[in-house]
């Protein structure tokens, strides 16, 4: 008799896309030989034990030593964003002007490896600097140095912060001078373009603009000492109006008015401007007395060159000249100030003169002053000045009116008596009758030396002594011989 058919119970395992569920396991196993016959609760908890005893020892190496990188990967970038933190907080301040304090914000986000990045949002146009040049006849010669060379931006995280703050800080000057430059009009300050220039000497001017980080610019062969001071003074300037700035924002707040308060410009270019003009004016007037003092000199006049070359010079010009440093605290201040310088020099033993100069770019001044002080025949005098040459005019008639009256008392000691007399008080020019004629000695000063213009007898002579160089050298007759020579 043939095996009866057998039919299994079980619906045969459909295919299931999803492998790993229970019904397709479930029908898998019912497939063995076998099927959960064995199948008890403590086998499977004794394989579910040695299974985890097996892979714990395998993934214990592997754990250490990923644990110990993510260690040291997480302590630097913890090192990295605490280092970030310190100087966002010395470096976003609120004494800047609201549009840029409200862009010194910038958010620090990670990117998909993990690590810190600055984003600046999208304002951001590359970083700034300020550039201060030379000119010389238009053409520039020399440049400020900067140390911002490239838009890098896989530099530390503490340098992208650190050119940030610099590139905002220079944006924020180059806004202030612009603004400033408006009211300077006056002092020979202008725009051209982005540029702002002013002058610096005759034939030399300043020029400050923004650029570019890594914009080629020629090489300039020229001395940048200038135009890096100048840099540097705008920036401890910026600097000082931020700390007056949270001075002024710690202290009470005023009464509440309608009428808004209005921005106040900050001091930049008026203080360099200021002490260019003051320099300049005491180079210009040191020259002056000290070739008046020459002068008399090889004349052999009676003077005092001691004080020519003991003449104070500008504040500035001191300072930088000491060898010992001096605190950033201390130079806005000294900046900021009247600039004032006195000089003085005896020009004959009758003639003392005096000489105040004093600068300001503000009302009443817009400019260098000289006050001219003297004590001298016919009496003590104060006479103001506005630029050197017309002081350097007075001065020199001043001294030729000091000779004829030394000349006239030297006269009067030898020969007990006055052949000469003088024309007028204020007139360098003596007369004395000669028979029928008049003789007559003229004095003059001038940039070039002193001269002696004398007529006797109809004839006529002339003397001059240089500043430089006498006409007949060192060993000439001065002054005073020549006179004497003419007949006392």
């Amino acid at each position: 008799m043939a095996d009866p058919l057998s039919i299994s119970l079980r619906a045969w395992p459909s295919p299931d896309k999803t492998t790993d569920s229970l019904p397709y396991l479930i029908a898998r196993i019912n497939e063995q030989k076998g099927s959960f016959r064995n199948l008890t609760e403590a086998s499977l908890e004794e394989e579910i034990r040695a299974t985890e005893a097996g892979n714990s020892e395998i993934n214990a190496e592997s754990e250490t030593k990923d644990t110990g990188e993510e260690a040291r990967d997480v302590e630097a970038k913890s090192d990295v964003l605490a280092a970030a933190r310190e100087e966002i907080i010395k470096q976003v301040g609120g004494a800047a002007h609201a549009e840029f304090r409200d862009r010194g914000l910038a958010a620090l986000r990670r990117d998909a490896g993990g690590n810190i990045k600055l984003d600046r949002g999208p304002r951001w146009r590359g970083d700034k600097h300020l550039s201060v040049r030379l000119l010389k006849n238009g053409k520039p010669t020399a440049t400020s140095a900067h140390q911002m060379t490239s838009d890098d931006e896989t530099q530390p995280l503490t340098d992208l912060l650190t050119r940030a703050r610099n590139s905002l800080f220079d944006e924020e000057l180059h806004h202030e001078l612009q603004r400033e430059s408006r009211s300077l009009i006056n002092q020979g300050v202008r725009s051209v373009g982005n540029a702002i220039r002013f002058p610096l000497k005759d034939d030399s001017e300043i020029e400050v603009d923004l650029q570019s980080a890594g914009e080629a610019n020629d090489p300039l062969e020229g001395d940048s000492a200038i135009p890096s001071a100048i840099a540097m003074t705008l920036r401890i300037l910026l600097s000082h109006a931020h700390r007056s700035n949270h001075r002024l924002r710690s202290q009470p707040p005023p009464p509440i008015s309608d009428n808004p308060t209005p921005r106040r410009l900050y001091p930049l270019l008026r203080p360099v401007i200021e002490f260019n003009q003051h320099d300049t004016a005491i180079k210009a007037a040191h020259h002056l007395l000290g070739n008046l003092s020459r002068t008399l000199s090889i004349a052999k006049l009676p003077s005092s060159p001691e004080d020519r070359e003991t003449c104070p010079k500008s504040a500035l010009t001191t300072l930088l000249a000491k060898p010992h440093p001096l605190s950033l605290s201390s130079l806005p201040s000294r900046l900021l100030r009247p600039h004032r310088t006195t000089m003085s020099i005896h020009l004959l033993p009758s003639t003392r003169a005096t000489i105040d100069i004093h600068t300001s770019t503000s009302p009443p001044t817009f400019g260098t002053a000289f006050q001219l002080r003297t004590v001298a025949d016919p009496g003590p005098q104060t006479l103001h000045f506005p630029t050197v040459d017309k002081l350097a005019k007075h001065l020199y008639s001043l001294t030729a009116l000091g000779t004829i009256v030394f000349l006239l008392r030297e006269e009067e000691a030898l020969a007990g008596k006055k052949a000469w007399r003088q024309v007028s008080p204020y007139i360098p020019e003596v007369m004395r009758r000669n028979g029928a004629r008049k003789d007559r000695v003229v004095v003059s000063v001038d940039e070039d030396g002193l001269g002696l213009e004398c007529v006797i007898d109809g004839r006529g002579e002339r003397r001059r002594w240089q500043g430089l160089r006498d006409e007949e050298g060192e060993g000439g007759k001065g002054v005073v011989e020549v006179f004497k020579g003419l007949g006392m």
